[in-house]
């Protein structure tokens, strides 16, 4: 299960529970040097993107540095590889500079999986070609989402080839 707030991060619970920043934030923050450099003054996250300390030093002393070292196109994907949730726990101000509200993550690592699927709701909408298409038995197994399909005037499957 994958919970999503569009443009800024996305949030797997469970066993490997994670929060990760999605591109469009990602480079908002490469954008903005106080930022950026909060995010480089925090050990973990540059244990976790693998950059060597004197870089990162450099990066802190100098605005060039820092915005050649955050610039680079590798920087964006490697900050949105870090999973924000054990950081921010050690460095509760983290996600507040980042521009992300503290409570978002409390919310998040305090739902267990039985209460966030209670509170999940499934919304769909069909095209209007399919307007005479029924679904039955809509349920959720392991493997996706299951429907049983009525109707007429739609082909699929095989029947669309023809």
């Amino acid at each position: 299960m994958l919970l999503d707030v569009p443009e800024v991060a996305s949030y797997r619970p469970g066993p490997d529970a994670g929060l990760r920043l999605h591109r469009p934030a990602a480079e908002r923050i490469v954008r903005d040097a106080a930022k950026a450099r909060a995010l480089l003054s925090v050990p973990a996250i540059v244990d976790r993107i693998g950059v060597p300390q004197r870089r990162v030093d450099q990066a802190l002393r100098s605005d060039a540095r820092l915005t050649e070292f955050v610039g680079a196109p590798r920087f964006v994907r490697l900050l949105m590889g870090v999973n924000l949730v054990d950081v921010v726990r050690d460095h509760p101000w983290l996600l507040e500079k980042l521009g992300l509200g503290p409570k978002l993550l409390t919310a998040l690592t305090a739902l267990r999986l039985p209460e966030l699927s209670e509170r999940l709701a499934l919304s769909f909408h069909l095209p209007e070609q399919a307007r005479d298409v029924r679904l039955r038995d809509v349920v959720v197994r392991t493997d996706g989402i299951h429907a049983q399909l009525s109707g007429n005037g739609l082909p699929f499957g095989a029947a669309r080839e023809r």
